[in-house]
């Protein structure tokens, strides 16, 4: 199980990474997430990052060299009461690779959401991970599909009322 500890100061790394970025700009949103209270300082950012890294193929085992981009969207600010409130979008654009071994080609697609939110006192602290990333290859059988939910809610006590995390990974 994960600390309260350790989700809050990931929060607060991943704000003030985000908040001291030069690339942020000034968004026209009045709310970072539905239900959430108004945002008085809010930014987004739209990066592309270059990406690579290996992969073992579902199936036979072969190690896949993939590279491509990764598109990475932000938006984070603060409410009325110094809350915090961020969204972020990961997706993979163009990831493609080559089995070592076969030379069958594989793509990389999906798109992870991550959401955090932060009362302006430090509690409570909602987080919310929703990973979807398949690498997918030539002929039958050897797609694979990993799911990923990650949910944290620590109470304005700061004790942890919901911690869950499910993981599976299929070959299709």
């Amino acid at each position: 199980m994960r600390s309260r500890s350790n989700w809050a100061a990931f929060v607060v790394l991943v704000a003030a990474l985000l908040l001291g970025c030069d690339q942020a700009t000034t968004s026209p949103y009045a709310s970072i997430e539905p239900g959430v209270a108004a945002a008085s300082d809010v930014s987004a950012t739209g990066l592309k990052e270059p990406f690579a890294g290996t992969a073992i193929a579902c199936g036979s085992g072969e190690v896949i060299d993939l590279s491509g981009t990764l598109h990475v969207l932000s938006r984070i600010g603060s409410d009325g009461n110094g809350g915090l409130h961020a969204t972020f979008h990961f997706q993979p654009m163009g990831v493609a690779g080559v089995g070592r071994t076969t030379g069958t080609k594989f793509r990389g697609t999906g798109v992870t959401r991550s959401s955090q939110n932060v009362s302006g006192s430090g509690y409570p602290i909602v987080a919310t991970d929703v990973n979807n990333f398949r690498i997918i290859g030539q002929g039958p059988g050897n797609n694979q599909h990993m799911h990923a939910v990650t949910h944290a809610t620590i109470n304005a006590n700061g004790v942890m009322t919901a911690d869950v995390d499910l993981f599976s990974d299929e070959c299709r």
